[in-house]
């Protein structure tokens, strides 16, 4: 059976039940050398010799010959995996369409941030969105090489807008915040101002005759200094 070179022959012997299916390494040689999809998933539909039927299974990957197997394979163990690897076929097909329609959904997210107004949520959305879409880049060897290459131009573009945007942001947010610690500090020694006045007309109407010199001279001080730190507020 090795040496034969006549086809017809070794699938007449076959179909004549000459070769015996529970010589495994034989029985898939002449598989192999007619090469004869039918045949070769007639054999696994009905061989009960689990090592030919694992071996014939291991190279079943069209999905037709996978939903025969569901169909009419009688052994319950091979419609399982046959159907197992048939749901894996079909998931794995969906991937690049699901992986494309998160991309793009990113994409929209990013393009919408460019009319943000506030710059700390601008930062910290952005940065998500940057993270996100990377972790979605990991896996572009799914897409096809010229449509992973439109979505990255995409998102560099995109990404070029928001630096700007960013730029833009950054400035008007350093100066809202130094106009807030500015009216901070203001605030503060306008505060210090009325506490030192509010002692002077506290010991004016409760002591004013027995105000020391040295009291007299604390005020002073106080007023002078709450009175330096308004100026020094208001020359920023």
């Amino acid at each position: 059976i090795k040496e034969c070179k006549n086809n017809s022959l070794l699938e007449t012997l076959l179909q004549k039940h000459a070769i015996e299916e529970s010589d495994t390494d034989i029985f898939l040689s002449v598989l192999n050398r007619l090469n004869k999809a039918q045949l070769t998933l007639r054999t696994l539909l009905n061989t009960p010799n689990k090592a030919l039927q694992e071996a014939l299974f291991d190279k079943v990957y069209d999905e037709a010959e996978l939903a025969r197997i569901v169909k009419k394979a009688k052994d319950s163990a091979l419609v399982e995996q046959a159907r197992q690897r048939l749901e894996r076929i079909q998931t794995d097909k969906l991937k690049p369409i699901q992986l494309e329609k998160e991309v793009k959904l990113t994409l929209s997210k990013l393009l919408a941030l460019a009319e943000e107004s506030d710059f700390q949520k601008f930062q910290d959305v952005w940065q998500a969105l940057q993270s996100e879409f990377q972790a979605q880049q990991a896996q572009f060897n799914l897409l096809a090489t010229e449509q992973a290459q439109s979505l990255l131009g995409k998102y560099q573009e995109i990404e070029h807008k928001l630096k700007n945007k960013s730029g833009r942001l950054r400035g008007d947010w350093d100066v809202q915040q130094e106009l807030a610690r500015t009216s901070a500090a203001l605030k503060s020694a306008s505060q210090r101002c009325e506490n030192v006045l509010s002692q002077v007309e506290s010991a004016l109407s409760s002591h004013a005759a027995d105000i020391t010199l040295g009291e007299l001279e604390s005020f002073n001080e106080q007023i002078s200094q709450a009175e330096q730190d308004l100026n020094d507020m208001l020359s920023l």
